[in-house]
């Protein structure tokens, strides 16, 4: 109604002051009558309208009261406020539904650079004088949202015929344009506002001579095979039924040079199904093939035989749906091209292990891409302004294939990072816009590999001459998920009253005790031989209570009970004893201030390094419980003794080794820029002196923060309890538990930790500030240790996480004292660390091609013992 309202001269047909319902579509019917057919249920059948006729009288009352004129004279100071509209609309009337749908505007400075630099490919590369005019360029925008992709390329067409011919070049392209401009989208308000603005923009250019714009209702992803018989529909269902054909004829049939926009970021589960999933693209056969291989299957079958199932799980994801989409119909689905994919997209297949097999098909068919990485990650280590308003980092991706590729040879890749805050990332997209040559200059290839990132590495040789932390300890694999917090807790008390309440429950409460994500387990989950939760009771006893390395510097409990985990990790679970030790990092992602490394004694968490991010990131020293088999690449102790000339290391001394180097505070400042690409590298020395000396450190280090369970040694002092400190010391007890996090309140000029009543003395700043790329220690320790359930647990709908430590333990008073203890330990010895790192990195170094490398065997996680069983009946 708002469509009509705005676009039709006189839609108010007896002047009686009120736009009805049926005026509305009798006025659209002929320029959207896709639109207008949706008013049928409303005007065919009564009984349905009897039942809305107040809401549709307030409608129409809303409706008429609209200033046509004034609306269509309005400006909006980011561009056409059109273009804006349904983002604003969902912004205010239903914010989760613009998050899950992904109705972000693309900033037009953006469009304007990919259209000028698509548009200089066309001509210059594929020698189309007219650019998107072109008679034998078609475009097609898949997610067009309200048409801001569509808009650029007619003004970009308009621009280039107008050079090229002089003034009769803009109706001319306006007329090309009518017939090869598409664009599809899935929700109808961004369709509406599409069609109304794309076709009053063509038929402003051509004098009005030409029809509706191409833009089709649909799913890009729904399957392009089959189609309706058209004599079985008449009336509106005909007209719908004809929607749907056009946009399966335009899938299938219609050859595409050019696929450009903003394709939907958002997760979706492997499972699920409906408009808005993966559809054909994961399940569909493909036209053409001989095989039963869908198109995900080129992507998925490349991850899933060389990496691991969390990584993979990242591929389900609606813009890498619509990548691999768009790579068929612009580089396969019609010979050899010429075509040009160009979209602004989320990054994280750019570098992530996820994406190799994404990665290794752009390199197959395409012969040159370029990568314009736009930053934005406002979660991560290095908190940076996004051009949209989100949270992940973005990046625009141009691939083109100009019909001879040679499909064994890999792509050539231009990558170019622009940095600063939000402004001054649209400003060099405008100087991109309005650049006679937007694909030449400042650009870096990054390396050939079929699989390596898009991204080039940021260290020099020398640190590329380093070997790779996952080269030394080959497996890998991310923390233990619950997906849920409640089987999580500081005491164990809370978790067996956790329990009894859960097991208690009649069966109708469970589900919402339990918090069932949208995917996993749940209560009538089978997993080996324990029964279902489902069938729990009083009488139920619980499985056993372990310690957990929740987050860094943080032990936890946890129940040791795979029916309460989304993913146990059994493989962590089976190699744990009292030699087991897990470092962590992120060792895909990119880390800032502190340790580069940290440790648990026990089974860590998917986010235990710094509370986020979890991924392939936990490092076990065995694979095995009786810790005669070291998680370490074969050969590699001994050629490492050869090249120091000491005695074969053990494991332990490894481990050690590489913990003094990789914990210390100057390892990150040393290397923080080889850093900006993921991956630790460790200097080893071929001084046998500075390799003692590392080890003896990272001895020390590792018993410290595995509060001395592991690395215990009396002849170093290194005995069974984490050593005093002198001065830290309560010198007040706690008598009443923190309400929330505002309760603890530090004092850098005393010294002085306030928890709640409570006082510790003798915390020094830099103990206080201590943090791990982003986490500060103390403080997230603290807010899991407050009556008010902090992070995920406050806005959790099972009342299990609601249950909460009314007292302050006596045990935690002790725990807080260690904890205080071991960072100022820490702090104290990162002088000497540091002195040892410039004294290793200024000597010779072993270098990583004199080194074994580890065998995909090596790289797997060891087999357990038994497969968890699922039941979802």
């Amino acid at each position: 109604m708002t469509l009509a309202a705005l676009s039709a001269d006189h839609v108010d047909h007896d002047d009686d002051g009120l736009i009805t319902v049926a005026e509305a579509r009798a006025a659209i019917r002929v320029s959207s009558p896709v639109l207008a057919a949706a008013f049928a249920p409303l005007i065919d059948r009564p009984v349905l309208a009897d039942a809305v006729q107040v809401e549709l009288g307030a409608l129409e009352t809303l409706i008429s009261a609209v200033d046509a004129q004034r609306v269509n004279r309005s400006a909006d100071r980011r561009g056409d406020p059109w273009l804006y509209f349904y983002e604003d609309f969902l912004t205010v009337y239903d914010p989760e539904e613009r998050r899950q749908a992904g109705v972000y505007f693309t900033p037009i400075d953006v469009v304007r650079a990919m259209t000028r630099m698509t548009d200089q490919i066309l001509v210059e590369r594929f020698g189309r004088r007219l650019g998107f005019a072109d008679p034998q360029v078609v475009t097609l925008d898949p997610a067009t949202g309200t048409g801001t992709f569509p808009l650029a390329v007619i003004e970009s067409a308009v621009r280039r015929a107008v050079q090229a011919r002089g003034p009769a070049g803009e109706p001319q392209a306006a007329a090309n344009l009518s017939r090869n401009l598409h664009a599809f989208e899935l929700l109808p308000g961004p369709y509406s506002v599409a069609h109304l603005r794309i076709t009053q923009r063509l038929r402003a250019l051509s004098s009005g001579e030409i029809g509706a714009a191409r833009v089709v209702l649909t799913d890009t992803l729904e399957s392009p095979l089959g189609g309706s018989d058209q004599h079985e529909f008449f009336g509106d269902a005909e007209t719908l039924a004809q929607e749907q054909e056009r946009a399966r004829q335009v899938k299938l049939d219609q050859h595409v040079t050019v696929v450009i926009g903003n394709p939907p970021y958002r997760r979706v589960e492997r499972q699920s199904e409906g408009r808005g999933t993966g559809g054909w693209v994961v399940d569909g056969r493909v036209p053409g093939r001989t095989d039963e291989r869908s198109l995900f299957a080129d992507i998925y079958d490349v991850a899933n035989a060389n990496t691991i199932f969390s990584h993979i799980a990242n591929l389900y994801n609606l813009y890498v749906y619509f990548w691999r989409w768009a790579l068929w119909k612009a580089f396969e689905a019609h010979g050899d091209g010429p075509g040009v994919v160009a979209f602004i997209t989320g990054s994280s297949w750019l570098t992530g292990p996820g994406f190799i097999g994404l990665r290794q098909l752009v390199r197959e068919l395409c012969d040159e891409a370029w990568v314009l990485d736009l930053g934005g990650d406002n979660r991560g280590a290095h908190p940076e302004e996004n051009v949209f308003a989100i949270e992940t980092p973005v990046a625009v991706v141009i691939l083109v294939r100009d019909g001879a590729t040679d499909r064994s040879r890999p792509a050539q890749i231009h990558y170019r990072r622009i940095r600063g805050t939000t402004e001054q990332k649209l400003t060099a997209m405008r100087e991109l816009a309005d650049s006679e040559s937007p694909l030449t200059g400042e650009w870096i290839e990054p390396a050939t590999d079929w699989f390596a990132p898009f991204v080039p590495s940021t260290g020099d040789a020398q640190w590329a001459a380093l070997p790779l932390l996952s080269d030394i300890f080959p497996w890998q694999q991310p923390g233990c998920k619950f997906g849920r917090t409640w089987p999580i807790a500081p005491t164990i008390e809370m978790l067996e009253a956790r329990w009894r309440s859960f097991a208690a429950a009649p069966i109708s409460d469970k589900p919402d005790l339990f918090f069932t994500a949208s995917s996993g387990r749940n209560i009538h989950t089978s997993v080996g031989r324990l029964g279902r939760l489902a069938d729990t009771d009083a009488e139920t006893e619980h499985q056993p209570i372990s310690r957990y390395g929740y987050r860094s510097f943080d032990r936890q409990w946890a129940f040791q009970d795979p029916r309460l985990t989304n993913l146990e990790r059994p493989s962590l679970w089976q190699s744990v004893s009292n030699q087991q030790i897990f470092m962590c990092s992120l060792l895909t992602g990119r880390i800032s201030s502190g340790p580069a490394l940290t440790v648990s004694a026990h089974v860590p968490d998917l986010h235990f390094y710094r509370g986020s991010y979890g991924g392939k990131d936990v490092i076990p020293l065995y694979r095995d419980a009786s810790a005669r088999v070291p998680n370490i690449t074969a050969g590699f102790l001994d050629a490492l003794a050869t090249e120091i000339g000491i005695p074969s290391p053990s494991p332990e001394d490894m481990a050690s080794y590489a913990y003094a180097i990789l914990s210390s505070l100057a390892y990150q400042e040393r290397f923080a820029g080889a850093l900006e690409t993921p991956g630790l590298r460790l200097p080893i020395t071929t001084d046998a002196d500075l390799w003692q000396e590392a080890v003896d450190l990272g001895g020390q280090l590792l018993w410290l923060h595995t509060y001395a369970e592991r690395f215990q040694d009396p002849s170093r002092n290194q005995g069974t309890h984490v050593p005093q400190v002198e001065g830290v010391e309560w010198a007040q007890p706690v008598t009443t538990i923190p309400a929330d996090p505002t309760a603890i309140v530090y004092d850098p000029d005393a010294q002085e930790l306030r928890v709640g009543d409570g006082l510790i003395s003798g915390v020094r700043s830099d103990v206080w500030d201590f943090s791990v790329t982003g986490m500060q220690v103390i403080q997230k320790w603290l807010g899991y240790r407050t009556s008010a359930p902090p992070g995920r647990a406050s806005t959790s709908s099972s009342a299990l996480d609601r249950m909460r430590p009314s007292d302050w333990p006596d045990e935690w008073n002790d725990e807080l004292l260690d904890l205080v203890r071991v960072l100022t330990r820490t702090l104290d010895l990162q002088p000497l660390a540091s002195d040892l790192l410039t004294r290793i990195c200024d000597g010779p170094l072993v270098d990583s091609e004199s080194l074994p490398t580890p065998s995909d065997r090596e790289r797997k996680p060891p087999a357990t013992e038994h497969a968890p069983t699922f039941d979802f009946g």
